[in-house]
């Protein structure tokens, strides 16, 4: 996964392409994507990133 893909949404199969840096985007999600229910520690990696409460 480059710098450039940083939505994980537009990733067609994230895992595949790149485990250890989608497992970093990953740990400890705070939020989670309205459009494909993907989830990221950080909003940035979303396109449209909504707060998980706790």
């Amino acid at each position: 996964m480059s710098d450039k893909e940083k939505h994980l949404c537009k990733l067609k199969d994230p895992i595949k392409e790149d485990f250890e840096q989608y497992r970093q985007l990953v740990r400890n999600a705070k939020f989670v994507c309205m459009k494909c229910g993907r989830a990221a520690h950080d909003e940035r990696h979303l396109c449209k990133p909504v707060v998980l409460e706790p």
